[in-house]
C-alpha cells in the first residue's frame, strides 16, 4: 500500500525498527560491554592553530598563553563530549534491556503495551487504523515441562523466525506471555489482518507448530491493556480462527 506510513511516522519518539526490534544509536553495538567510541586524543598544536583560524583569531594574536588556554579548553570539551557519548550508550543499553524480551530480540509485554498506547494516540490524531493479532503457541508449555527450558527457548526462537518471515516492515511484535505473540498490524483492515493470521498459522503448521490465534481492530476508545485482554480471550475460544 503506497500510503502506508513508516514505523517512524507512527512512533516518532521511539527507536524501534521493523518487527519491534529496538534500533541501535550511532556508535552503539548491541551486546557489547565496552565503549565503541574511541577515547579522544589531545589536540595537537596544529589543530589548535586551525581552530583559532576558523574562529577568526589572527595568527599574530595567538600568544603562547592563549594557545595553552585554548588547548586546555578544547581537550576538556573533547573529554566531556566523549563522556556524554558513553553515558548515552549506557542509557540506551539499559533501556533496551528493560524493553526487550529475555530470549528473543523483540519487545516484552511492558514495552509492547506502550507501543499500543502510542498507536492508539496516533489513530486518534490521524484517523488511521490498525489491528492486533494475537498468536498462542499451543504446545510451548508442554515442551517446557517435558523437555526443559533450553528446548522451550529454541522452540520460541524457531517459531519467532517463522512468524517474522510473514511480517512487513511496519508491523510491531512482542512476546506477551511465555508463549503468546502479539503483533500490531498497522494500516490493515480486520479482514486483511485475519488473512495475515491465517498465513502465519499455516507457516507454523507446516513446521508442526500448533497455534490458536485471533484478531481485533485497535479501538482508540479501549485502553491498551483491555484490548490485549480482549484479543487474548478471543484467542482461547475454539472458533477464534474461523
Amino acid at each position: 500500500m503506497a500510503d502506508s506510513p513508516s514505523v517512524s511516522e507512527i512512533h516518532p519518539t521511539t527507536a524501534i525498527d521493523s518487527h519491534g526490534q529496538r534500533r541501535q544509536p550511532d556508535g552503539c553495538k548491541r551486546g557489547e560491554g565496552k565503549p565503541v567510541f574511541p577515547q579522544p586524543r589531545e589536540r595537537t598544536p596544529r589543530q589548535i592553530s586551525d581552530v583559532a583560524s576558523v574562529l577568526g583569531i589572527p595568527a599574530a594574536e595567538m600568544t603562547p598563553r592563549l594557545h595553552e588556554a585554548m588547548t586546555i579548553l578544547f581537550n576538556d570539551y573533547d573529554r566531556v563530549r566523549w563522556d556524554l557519548q558513553i553515558s548515552e550508550q549506557h542509557a540506551f543499553r539499559l533501556a533496551q534491556e528493560a524493553d526487550e524480551h529475555s530470549v528473543l530480540p523483540i519487545l516484552n509485554r511492558r514495552a509492547f503495551i506502550r507501543e499500543v498506547h502510542r498507536v492508539i494516540d496516533y489513530i486518534r490524531a490521524e484517523e488511521r487504523f490498525s489491528c492486533l493479532l494475537y498468536i498462542c503457541l499451543s504446545d510451548a508449555l508442554d515442551i517446557k515441562g517435558t523437555q526443559g527450558l533450553a528446548a522451550f527457548e529454541e522452540f520460541l526462537k524457531s517459531s519467532w523466525g517463522l512468524i517474522r518471515e510473514q511480517l512487513e516492515e511496519i508491523d510491531i511484535i512482542g512476546l506477551i506471555d511465555p508463549a503468546d505473540f502479539a503483533i500490531l498490524l498497522n494500516m490493515l483492515t480486520r479482514e486483511q489482518a485475519a488473512a495475515k493470521g491465517r498465513q502465519i498459522a499455516e507457516a507454523l503448521s507446516a513446521s508442526a507448530i500448533t497455534t490458536t490465534w485471533a484478531v481485533l481492530p485497535v479501538d482508540p476508545k479501549v485502553d491498551a491493556e483491555d484490548l490485549l485482554y480482549a484479543v487474548e480471550g478471543e484467542t482461547r475460544r475454539p472458533d477464534s480462527t474461523q
